[in-house]
This record gives C-alpha cells, sequence and structure tokens, in this order.
C-alpha cells in the first residue's frame, strides 16, 4: 500500500483526485483555498493537520517547496497546536481523522461581502444574496469600485489600489510600485487575494475608519 506523504497539495482535496495547492495564510500556516484545511510543516518530517478550519485569509508570498518526503501527524485535541504522535499513513487514515476536524470556516464579513460582490458584478449570479449581505454590512460595494466584465485582474487590481491612494497618499502610495504585482504575476490565486485585500482595504477606509490598516506582509 502506498503511504500518504505530504506534497504542498491539500490532502482533503487529494482524497477526490484534486491537486489543490496550499498557500500561506496570514497565520503563517499553510491553507487550502478549496475547503481552507490547514497544515504545519516544518520541511523535514512532519505534516501535522489541524483539526480547526482556517479563514481564508493569506499572505501574497508563495508557500516554500518542500524538498523531503513528510508524513501526515494529528494535532493535540485541545490546543489544535501540536502533534499528538499519532501518524496518518493511509487514505482511511486521513478519512477517519478529517471527520473528526471542524469543517467551519472561519470567514468574515468583509470577505463575505468581497465575494458575494464578485459573484454579483462579474459573474451576474446571485445577486439578491450580494444585496442581503450589503444590508448587514451596511456597505454598497458597487459605490466604490470601478466593474467592466472585460477588465483583465491587473487593471482591476490597480484601479482598486489607485483609489486607495487618493483617498490617502502618504500611507498607501507604496502600493503603486510594480513589485507587488512582479510578485504576484505568475499566480492567479495571489492575484485574486491582492485585488480582494485592496477592495477591502477601501471598505474599511470609507466605511470602518477606525479599523486597522493595510499590511504589507
Amino acid at each position: 500500500m502506498e503511504k500518504l506523504l505530504f506534497n504542498g497539495n491539500c490532502p482533503q482535496c487529494q482524497l477526490q483526485n484534486d491537486r489543490q495547492k496550499m498557500y500561506v495564510n496570514t497565520d503563517n500556516d499553510l491553507e487550502c483555498p478549496i475547503c481552507n484545511l490547514k497544515v504545519y510543516h516544518d520541511n523535514k518530517s512532519i505534516a501535522i493537520i489541524y483539526r480547526n478550519r482556517g479563514k481564508n485569509e493569506f499572505k501574497l508570498i508563495q508557500p516554500t517547496k518542500i524538498q523531503t518526503q513528510i508524513t501526515f501527524t494529528q494535532t493535540d485535541i485541545q490546543t489544535d497546536q501540536y502533534t499528538n504522535g499519532k501518524t496518518i499513513t493511509t487514505k482511511k487514515e486521513l478519512q477517519e481523522y478529517l471527520q473528526l476536524t471542524n469543517t467551519k470556516t472561519g470567514y468574515n464579513l468583509n470577505l463575505i461581502l468581497i465575494y458575494s460582490f464578485i459573484d454579483y458584478f462579474f459573474n451576474n449570479k446571485n445577486e439578491h444574496y450580494y444585496q442581503l449581505i450589503s444590508q448587514i454590512t451596511n456597505i454598497d460595494v458597487a459605490q466604490i469600485t470601478y466593474t467592466h466584465n472585460n477588465q483583465t485582474t491587473k487593471n482591476q487590481y490597480k484601479k482598486l489600489v489607485n483609489a486607495l491612494v487618493a483617498l490617502n497618499n502618504k500611507e498607501y502610495n507604496f502600493l503603486k510600485q510594480d513589485k507587488i504585482w512582479e510578485t504576484i504575476k505568475q499566480d492567479i490565486f495571489l492575484q485574486k487575494i491582492a485585488t480582494e485585500n485592496i477592495a477591502i482595504q477601501l471598505i474599511k477606509k470609507l466605511y470602518q475608519p477606525n479599523q486597522p490598516e493595510y499590511q504589507n506582509n
């Protein structure tokens, strides 16, 4: 029987024969953008699969390339931080362990608002859901973003940046530098995250001015 090893892809998605790359989240763990399963690995011998899911909040960096064969382990049920010493080496063991994990994702309302906005204005669906979230948050994203179905991700990103810089040139001018885009231009997922991050900062600046500002992690 082939031993189950971590290669940088989501182990849960692999059970469905889906090769989904994991990305670095804001807690410096790896997280799947599809199911939000979290994994910590030391790039030496172990990859800990957390019991709780991530928040779908990612850094704009590429994950470290896996250099060796890494074995999956469970986390301690009380802390969900450290390995309990039990390894996961087969698909059956993985399936049994995943049934014990919390599948609820810790989304925040700002992210939900952005996702519903994208579905409504760019994919022409879920209009009522966007309107519901917009009413709950008392925020209408359509008033502060430019929408056009034929625009590229880079153009959309730059328009959002320009809008944010216009609100506070001194604080956000560094975002106009192309080095941020150069870092992520080969990765569509990181482009999506970068654009969402800027849109969220616009929301915070216009509607929630006392919230923490943009962090260039």
